[in-house]
């Protein structure tokens, strides 16, 4: 290959690279910022909220067969709190890393609609930190009532769906709108 081929080539290469990457730095997504931790916050608090929610569920089903034999039977489960304490601590550890993220996204994205959204999702998170300390502290005694604690995963899961959801409709709407093609 001759030299000025080469050259050829190698410009027409950088050309095209540099076409390609305008036209997908020209199409930011709506609402990611240029360094993406607001997005990258969204995300790990999405799972946060997932790990709270199976977690809440799991400690539900452990509880619901105490809660549901108690006084039917002479022998019926007990709830022991050796093993659900630190299930519901886990659940607060994950509520409390959800709302670190949802903080940092309420940083990087001071458009209107956006903040709508993330006041929805702070007051689910806020109400499920809620139960989950009233779980915690039924945890925290020696004997502790598994129809209590049933009832505050409960409605801590349903809490957590709600954010679950309200969170998904934010991250769809931050998502990166996909490439068009360049109209010349």
């Amino acid at each position: 290959m001759k030299f000025r081929n080469f050259g050829f080539l190698a410009l027409t290469s950088i050309m095209l690279t540099a076409w390609i990457s305008a036209s997908v730095l020209a199409q930011r997504s709506r609402g990611v910022d240029g360094t993406g931790r607001g997005y990258t916050a969204g995300l790990s608090s999405g799972r946060q909220i997932n790990h709270a929610r199976q977690s809440s569920r799991a400690l539900y089903s452990y509880t619901a067969p105490a809660a549901i034999t108690a006084g039917v039977a002479a022998n019926a489960s007990v709830v022991h709190a050796e093993v659900i304490r630190p299930d519901v601590e886990v659940i607060g550890h994950n509520i409390a890393a959800a709302q670190a993220g949802i903080k940092v996204m309420k940083k990087e994205f001071p458009e209107e609609d956006i903040q709508k959204r993330i006041s929805a999702i702070e007051k689910h998170l806020s109400e499920a930190a809620t139960l989950q300390k009233a779980a915690h502290a039924e945890c925290m005694r020696e004997s502790p009532d598994g129809k209590m604690v049933m009832s505050c995963c409960n409605d801590l899961t349903k809490e957590l769906e709600k954010a679950r959801a309200e969170h998904a409709a934010l991250m769809r709407h931050l998502e990166p709108a996909p490439l068009k093609p360049d109209e010349n």
